[in-house]
This record gives C-alpha cells, structure tokens and sequence, in this order.
C-alpha cells in the first residue's frame, strides 16, 4: 500500500524543461525605463499539441503593451512543463523587453517590429 501512495505521488508531481531561450540586442541602459511582458500556453495531450497560435499571442501581449514605440531587447523562453508521466504537459511561452518611446529606438539595430501581417 505504501508502493502505491509512493508511485501515486511521484505520478502527481510536475516537472519543468526550458527548451530554447532567445535575446535580442539591449536598448542602452538609460532607455530600460519601460518594462514589458507577454505570456501564453497551450496544452498537450497524449504528445499531440494543440497548435502554435499561442506563440502569437505572447507577441501580440507584447506589442499591446508598447503603443508608438519600439520593443527591443527582448527575452524569449519556451519551456514545457510535465504534469502527469509525460502525458499531459504545457507548453509555454514567456517574452519581456523594454518599450523605447519617441526618438530614443536604436536607429533600426536591434529594433523588434510591431505589428505582423495577418
């Protein structure tokens, strides 16, 4: 019996792997002033995933977040996370970078775009 409470919890625990993390060029430091985040997830069940939309998503949180202005310096982390013997998981996406506003952008180097065409 206690084999089987053991395996039942060891079952129920939830595991995280980061697999790729992205950085694009820092705005100087005194342009780090804004800080802005954008984060989404999609389920995957018996290893099949529910599509990529979410990825999209994340960016589109990003770029609400920066109105008139460029983002730049932007961390990318997509990490799944495992919450029942690899056959439930979620796969997550989290972005962060700094709003640039008025002329301060970096001239173009380094310069995130803001909207894709859809």
């Amino acid at each position: 019996m206690k084999s089987l409470a053991l395996c039942l919890a060891l079952a129920a625990t939830a595991c995280t792997t980061v697999e790729s993390i992205a950085i694009s060029q820092l705005p100087a430091e005194s342009q780090r002033r804004e800080k802005i985040e954008g984060y989404a997830s999609s389920p995957v069940i018996f290893a099949i995933p529910f599509g990529t939309g979410f990825i999209d998503a994340a960016h589109d949180q990003l770029v609400n977040r920066c109105p008139g202005g460029a983002i730049e310096g932007v961390l990318t982390k997509f990490q799944r996370t495992n919450y029942f013997l690899g056959l439930v998981e979620a796969q997550q996406v989290f972005m962060e970078g700094y709003c640039v506003k008025g002329g301060a952008a970096g001239g173009g180097k380094g310069k995130h775009h803001q909207r894709r065409a859809k």
